[in-house]
C-alpha cells in the first residue's frame, strides 16, 4: 500500500520544476538576481553575493550527505577557493563586485 506522491518515471524523478508554484518561485527568484545589482548599494550586493556562497555551500552539503550519505568535505575546498578568489578580486585589484562574482568560474575555464 503506497502513500505520498510517488514519481513513476526517471523523467518524473529528476525533474527540477514540476510544478505551477515551483514555476512561479523560480521566474521570481531569476528576476530578482538580475535586478538585485541595479537596485542594491554595493555593502547589500556584497552581502547577497556571501548569502549566495554560503547556500552553495549548503546545498553541496546537503546532495553529500542527505541524499548520496556520504561523508566527505572536499567539496568545501572548491567553495573556499571561488570565495577566496571573489576577495582577492575585490579587495586587491578593485574589480567591481558582479564581474568579480563570475570571476572564480572563468579563472577555471582557462586552467583546463
Amino acid at each position: 500500500m503506497r502513500t505520498g506522491d510517488y514519481k513513476q518515471t526517471y523523467g518524473e524523478l529528476v525533474a527540477l520544476i514540476d510544478s505551477p508554484p515551483v514555476w512561479l518561485w523560480s521566474a521570481v527568484l531569476v528576476l530578482a538576481l538580475i535586478v538585485a545589482p541595479h537596485v542594491l548599494n554595493s555593502y547589500a550586493l556584497s552581502f547577497l553575493i556571501i548569502i549566495l556562497i554560503t547556500v552553495t555551500g549548503a546545498l553541496g552539503l546537503n546532495i553529500l550527505t542527505g541524499y548520496t550519505g556520504l561523508i566527505s568535505l572536499g567539496h568545501v575546498g572548491f567553495l573556499v577557493t571561488g570565495a577566496c578568489a571573489y576577495a582577492i578580486l575585490v579587495s586587491k585589484y578593485h574589480c567591481r563586485r558582479c564581474s568579480a562574482s563570475s570571476a572564480p568560474a572563468w579563472c577555471r575555464r582557462w586552467r583546463a
